[in-house]
């Protein structure tokens, strides 16, 4: 029985090289390609520039992308806030000023964290129960 290589894009050549290393070496496909990995990775692709190349071709798009979400999830945290603080002055309406969570945190306020907080641990369990 043999084994066969399922990885999507991946060329018949490529997968006929790695059979044949395996048989020569007596181990499977998934330990050829498990070593040629750590090979690569101990020599930080010195050896195979076209196999640094497509791994950097791949890591710095995911980098960049990475980079934006964390800027966007910024900006969210800081629209939460904002409005945070506006539900707090809006649950003081009769007073004048601005009234922000330092000056009087409420109770409704604070019954609505603790809510949304045994939401996300209410979704949070059920995710990990997946």
């Amino acid at each position: 029985m043999s084994e066969k290589l399922y990885i999507s894009g991946v060329s018949e050549e490529l997968k006929s090289k790695v059979d044949s290393m395996a048989k020569q070496s007596g181990l499977s496909m998934s330990q050829v390609v498990i070593t040629a990995l750590n090979y690569y990775f101990e020599h930080e692709g010195r050896d195979y520039d076209g196999l640094y190349k497509i791994l950097n071709d791949v890591y710095n798009p995911l980098h960049d992308r990475l980079d934006l979400i964390e800027m966007i999830l910024n900006k969210l945290d800081f629209n939460a806030i904002m409005y945070k603080e506006f539900l707090n002055h809006y649950f003081n309406i009769n007073r004048d000023p601005l009234v922000t969570t330092k000056m009087n945190y409420t109770d409704q306020l604070m019954d609505l964290e603790n809510h949304a907080n045994d939401e996300i641990a209410r979704l949070r369990t059920m995710k990990m129960g997946r």
